[in-house]
């Protein structure tokens, strides 16, 4: 015992602190009474912790606070309990009432700057129900936060504290980032694999090597993505790249809305081959009038080449189609139909000029021309420019050839007046051969002439008299001058 009242037992040295023991081959210290003892014991490099009770293999290590509560043990097979006098497990914490929890924390260790973190694990908590709450505390924080939830039917709540399936996610999930596969689910009695991985969703079966991608609500599919990429609503039969179907008695529509009502607002489909595109869309009310237009983009250049008004007029190479449909050369020249605009309110056809407001030239080819009035054809123009008035084969080399005009076989009338009091007309008649010149209409005067080189040579009056060179006068049938 030095001057300090430090005690060496089995040496002279005493600067190791207030009581060392010393042995040849190791150093015991001991505490016993009659029936048990603990040994504290260094060999070597190492320190052991020996006890037995009535001399036999057995007795636990127990540690208790200074008011003498119990507050770890390690029993005689080496099991740990922390607040438990029984453990059951090679490790066991629990907490008094029955709650238990193991925490974890890493304060500011390492090289770089780290913060604190807080991990725990919770079993049979009386707030969250019966399974295993596993808590998180943020940085500098004293507050327990449930991260996940595994219940006693395997059940993993993540954001939930009550899972009701094998994986129930509340809250938003941001994203899956993983090498490979983040998320696997497995049928193995049909060999159905599905992996969610950092660059998509992976689908497939043993039996093809691949398998759609299927979407349901209601336990009923809705959508699906085939195995060679096309998109598929309503239907499981694969059309085009996108397949919208539906069987009921009802519209079935598909919607692109623009609620702007900009001066540049529009909805629209975009087709794009080789980098030239073809647009069909409709614009705002301050834009285009709520027109549907189709535009070509080739090399940048955005242009229109058809538009249907709210009016219902089509116009092709003009934006503003005066008439039903209209075929426009930049909104100039053009050729216009109408079903109202004509006479009587009949249908029209003009070529008409909108930036001259004039008509222009109108040239038609075909092999032969048609006309008809009502369902009664009435005129032919064959190959060879023959006319056919009143029959479908005109004389080859005539000209114009009239047929039967309804009031005598072979009889055919040119009218140059309709007023019964000025009727003139020529009548050839192919039964009889009879080529008749008419003037005037029964009760009515009228005269015929005949002109050469400007100047009238012969006159037949209404009472039959003929002059020639002369006025021909009652007393006369045929005068010469």
């Amino acid at each position: 015992i030095n001057e300090l009242g430090e005690v060496a037992i089995g040496t002279t040295n005493t600067g190791y602190g207030k009581l060392a023991v010393f042995d040849s081959t190791n150093s015991v210290l001991a505490v016993a009474n009659s029936t048990s003892y603990a040994q504290l014991q260094q060999n070597g490099a190492d320190l052991y912790i020996n006890y037995n009770q009535s001399g036999a293999a057995g007795g636990n290590l127990i540690y208790r606070s200074f008011a003498g509560a119990e507050t770890m043990r390690i029993d005689s097979s080496g099991r740990v309990g922390i607040g438990t006098s029984s453990p059951a497990y090679p490790l066991q914490v629990r907490r008094a009432g029955g709650a238990g929890s193991l925490g974890i924390s890493i304060d500011g260790v390492g090289a770089t700057d780290r913060t604190v973190q807080y991990f725990a694990v919770q079993d049979d908590a009386a707030s969250v129900g019966s399974g295993h709450a596993f808590y998180y505390r943020a940085p500098s924080s004293t507050t327990d936060t449930l991260g996940f939830m595994l219940d006693e039917g395997g059940n993993l709540g993540v954001g939930t504290s009550s899972p009701s399936s094998k994986l129930d996610v509340r809250g938003v999930v941001s994203g899956i980032v993983a090498s490979g596969a983040a998320f696997s689910a497995i049928r193995t009695s049909d060999f159905y694999y599905n992996n969610i991985l950092a660059d998509g969703f992976d689908t497939y079966t043993a039996a093809n090597g691949s398998a759609p991608m299927l979407f349901r609500t209601g336990g009923s599919e809705r959508m699906r993505i085939a195995p060679s990429g096309e998109l598929l609503i309503g239907s499981t039969d694969v059309f085009g790249k996108l397949t919208l179907r539906a069987n009921a008695d009802s519209a079935l529509d598909t919607w692109i809305r623009n609620d702007s009502a900009g001066s540049s607002a529009r909805a629209g489909i975009v087709l794009n081959a080789s980098g030239n595109s073809w647009r069909m869309g409709m614009g705002s009310s301050a834009n285009n009038g709520n027109a549907l237009t189709w535009n070509v983009d080739i090399g940048g250049a955005n242009t229109e080449r058809m538009r249907l008004t709210t009016g219902g007029n089509f116009g092709i190479g003009t934006s503003s189609p005066a008439t039903k449909f209209a075929v426009s050369n930049g909104g100039a020249a053009g050729l216009e139909f109408d079903p109202t605009g004509g006479i009587g309110g009949g249908s029209f056809i003009q070529s008409y000029n909108r930036s001259t407001g004039s008509y222009t030239p109108n040239t038609n080819f075909a092999s032969t021309h048609t006309w008809y009035t009502g369902a009664t054809r009435r005129m032919d123009m064959d190959a060879s420019g023959n006319l056919g008035i009143g029959t479908t084969s005109p004389i080859s080399g005539a000209g114009v050839t009239v047929g039967n005009d309804g009031n005598g076989s072979g009889t055919v009338k040119y009218a140059f007046s309709t007023s019964a009091a000025e009727r003139a007309f020529i009548s050839l008649n192919g039964g009889s051969g009879e080529m008749r010149y008419s003037a005037g209409y029964a009760g009515y005067g009228g005269f015929s002439t005949f002109y050469t080189v400007g100047s009238e040579r012969m006159r037949i009056d209404s009472i039959g008299l003929v002059g020639i060179g002369t006025t021909p006068l009652n007393d006369s049938s045929l005068q010469v001058q």
